[in-house]
Formats: C-alpha cells, structure tokens, sequence
C-alpha cells in the first residue's frame, strides 16, 4: 500500500512540476502567445491555470484547465496530458535500457569468471593427475594436446629443414 501511495504521490507532483509546465510551454510555443510573451515568470502562471484532481478510488487523475480562450485551455490540457505520458514512457524505457545493460555487463562477466573457473579447475587436476573428466573437458584437453603436438611438430620440422639445410651444406 506504501509502495502505491509513493508511486501516485510521486506522478501527482511530476504532473504538477515546473518541469511538466515548460515542457508544455516549449511544445505548444506560448512564449509567441499574446497571454503569455510579455510575462515575467510566464511558467508560474500555465502552472496556475492548471489544476490537477485524483480520482476517488481509482488510479486516475483530472486535468483542468484555464486559459485566455477555451481553445487555448483545451490544447494545454491536451498537451499536459501527453507531454506526461510521453515523459513516464521515457523513463520507463530508459530503464528498461539501463537494465538490459547491466544484464549484459554482469553476463559478459559471469562468462569470464566461468571460464577462469574452468581453466583452474584443469590445471588443477592436471597438476594432481586427477583423470575423472567430463566429455566436454576431454574435448577440451584433448584440444589444448593437439595444439600443443600440433607446436612440437612446428618445431620439429623446422629443426629437421635446418639441420637438412646443414647437411647439404657440409656435402
């Protein structure tokens, strides 16, 4: 219930912030409206032709509003309605974002984390000739053996190209 009565308290004072206002201000262009251009704190007056009421019982709010003509006061109501609502879906989809990003941060972690585990864990058993492996591990160990006979072989033949190269030299 707590958790409810912060949320709404919360959204009640984003509808009714300075914030909501200038957003509205700047959308609608009321600084170029005859009302509103020649006013000093012409963001404190829209604030104060809006009102905004709950809903008894229920998650919903009314918007009301005042303005020099009922066109005018129907478009900032408008506006303040989806000016709102588009904010909510921003923040909401940043941090749906935000969320996905730490996901992939702790994932691309937990990944290397794994596989140092899975490195020690061979080293370890290969130290304490420890022969008790899964397939997976024998595909990887068996892996890691032909890269490593695959290098000696490198090796061997080009020690046997130069020593065949001395041999014909000494001929």
């Amino acid at each position: 219930y707590l958790s409810d009565q912060e949320y709404y308290t919360t959204q009640d004072k984003k509808l009714r912030s300075r914030v909501q206002a200038r957003a509205v201000f700047d959308r609608l262009g009321l600084a170029q409206h005859e009302t509103y251009r020649d006013l000093e704190n012409p963001i404190d007056v829209l604030l104060e032709q809006v009102a905004v009421e709950r809903v008894p019982k229920s998650r919903l709010v009314w918007v009301y509003c005042r303005g020099p003509s009922p066109e005018v006061a129907q478009q900032i109501c408008a506006a303040w309605t989806e000016v709102f609502v588009e904010r909510n879906l921003r923040e909401i989809n940043q941090g749906v974002q935000d969320g996905l990003s730490w996901l992939d941060k702790e994932l691309a972690k937990s990944e290397t984390d794994w596989r140092g585990a899975e490195s020690a864990l061979l080293e370890f058993r290969r130290k304490n000739n420890q022969i008790v492996l899964s397939t997976e591990e024998k595909g990887h160990v068996a892996s890691q053996q032909i890269e490593q006979l695959s290098l000696d072989k490198g090796k061997a033949e080009s020690e046997l190209a130069s020593r065949e190269a001395d041999y014909v030299t000494l001929e």
